[in-house]
């Protein structure tokens, strides 16, 4: 069932004997027309398909029911045929063949486009694409679609001679409003456009309905118009002219900055920035938001009097606690902050809710608080003030290491770092780990010995050890199976020199 491969059979190929195609055989026999065909191709004359490079594939004019009848859907090109290109003869375009007929209008119209003189398209640097003006309907009633181009026409724009704004042709033409309109810009009066440094593009206040009602919309400029604003008059602010005029609020407000007195914003050092607490809807009812400033308030710091923070003006104000609170540092004596060397930072311990209830989140500090750490009077570890206290063991515990006796922790040259043996939960139990030093709980040592003083025959120095107590205590036998050991003695120190990992 030839349906149910890849070239289903229709047509003349029905009759067609198998072996006529499967010349070599059924398996990967081509599709391709001209495997077929090729004779046919190069035999036919009207038209004469070779000399005219017609593309190979039969399927592109005929059908499988005959040669005859031949045609081509030029829809299915990249080019669809409309209006008169239907009725032109295929060798007026396909003069040098079919494969590569070039699309561009020029290509079969030059001669037209450089003998048209009304208008004279070459003199006046008309568009090559006939398609921007023309349909393919005919060469009569030609126009151009300007909503195409990159400048539509509004307006009293379209009701412009082309000619008026294209005088130097239609290639390259500017879309700036003074290339043609600046004998308007500089002959207006009332207001004068050039005097005042008015904008030279007109779409900034004019709509392309006429001159008349020109208004400018603030809101597609830098500085958008709000509240009062909208009622000044503009040359209240473009005192220079409307270029470069300045949106600082001084620069129309440093007179109502410097006469304000209540309160007095000049001798309180008021930023000159008036939107920081005003609106634009009037003076009236000023007021900052903290939270968009450094400083956000909380707690009692929401009901503190501005002056009281901001006595050296509202520029500069350092947030730093103490800038503020010294004196209630300074005069704390329960517990005596100046005497304990507390630091300054009130946050560390405070919050601005009230001084009391104050606490210290041990968690956030260079030495979390864990087990019996947690109990510790502040004072037994804070003994020298609370900057710059120590973390290292020794600090708190040296009299404990000093008073250790079983074993003796001094007299051994135990580590000063108790985290090696001991937990924050307390002394006992306690552990250390040997394997770093000699392993003791893997390797040839694990399970053959019982307490530390198996090894450690001295209980009051842990540097000391014994080897030979359980290695061969013959020292006869000792000495024979060393004898060509060079530098061999019979000592515990030269055992862990030579056997440092405890194998044999």
């Amino acid at each position: 069932d030839h349906d149910q491969t890849a070239f289903p059979l229709t047509g003349e190929h029905l009759s067609v004997d198998c072996v006529s195609c499967h010349t070599a055989g059924y398996t990967g026999t081509p599709t391709a027309c001209e495997s077929c065909h090729l004779d046919d191709y190069n035999g036919t004359t009207d038209p004469d398909h070779a000399g005219s490079s017609f593309p190979l594939d039969c399927a592109q004019c005929h059908a499988t029911t005959g040669w005859e009848g031949a045609g081509i859907d030029h829809d299915q090109t990249a080019f669809p045929l409309t209006g008169e290109h239907v009725t032109v003869d295929c060798a007026s375009c396909h003069t040098s063949g079919y494969t590569g007929t070039p699309t561009a209008c020029e290509s079969c119209h030059l001669d037209d486009y450089n003998g048209t003189t009304d208008p004279d398209h070459a003199g006046s640097g008309f568009p090559l694409d006939c398609a921007q003006c023309h349909q393919t309907t005919g060469w009569d009633g030609g126009e151009i679609d300007h909503d195409l181009t990159a400048f539509p026409l509004t307006g009293a724009h379209t009701t412009v001679d082309c000619a008026g704004c294209h005088t130097s042709g239609y290639t390259g033409t500017s879309t700036l409003c003074q290339s043609c309109h600046m004998d308007d810009y500089t002959g207006t009066t009332d207001p004068d456009h050039a005097s005042l440094g008015f904008s030279l593009s007109c779409s900034q206040c004019h709509e392309t309905a006429g001159w008349d009602g020109a208004t400018i919309n603030h809101n597609l400029t830098a500085f958008p118009l709000t509240g009062s604003h909208q009622v000044v008059d503009c040359a209240s602010c473009h005192t220079a002219g409307y270029t470069g005029t300045p949106t600082a609020c001084e620069a129309c407000h440093l007179d109502d900055y410097n006469g304000a007195a209540d309160p007095d914003h000049v001798g309180s050092s008021f930023p000159l920035d008036c939107a920081q607490c005003h609106e634009t809807t009037g003076w009236e009812g000023a007021l900052i938001d903290h939270d968009q400033t450094a400083f956000p308030l909380t707690g009692e710091h929401v009901t503190v009097d501005c002056a009281s923070c901001h006595t050296a003006g509202y520029t500069g104000t350092p947030t730093a606690c103490e800038a503020c609170h010294l004196d209630d540092y300074n005069a704390t004596t329960d517990p005596d902050h100046a005497g304990s060397g507390f630091p300054l930072d009130c946050a560390q311990c405070h919050q601005t809710t009230g001084w009391d209830g104050a606490q210290v989140d041990h968690d956030l500090t260079g030495f979390p608080l864990t087990g019996e750490h947690t109990a510790a009077s502040c004072l037994d570890c804070h003994s020298d003030g609370y900057t710059g206290t120590p973390s290292a063991c020794e600090a708190c515990h040296l009299d404990d290491y000093n008073g250790a006796a079983n074993p003796n922790h001094a007299a051994g040259g135990f580590p000063l770092d108790c985290a090696q043996c001991h937990t924050p939960s307390g002394w006992v139990p306690s552990t250390f780990d040997h394997e770093p030093l000699f392993p003791i709980t893997s390797g040839t040592h694990r399970g053959v010995w019982n307490t530390c003083t198996d090894c450690h025959m001295t209980p009051t120095d842990f540097s000391q050890f014994e080897c030979i107590f359980c290695h061969e205590h013959n020292r006869t036998d000792t000495d024979n199976d060393h004898s060509e050991v060079g530098g061999y003695v019979y000592q515990s120190q030269a055992c862990y020199f030579c056997h440092p990992r405890g194998n044999s």
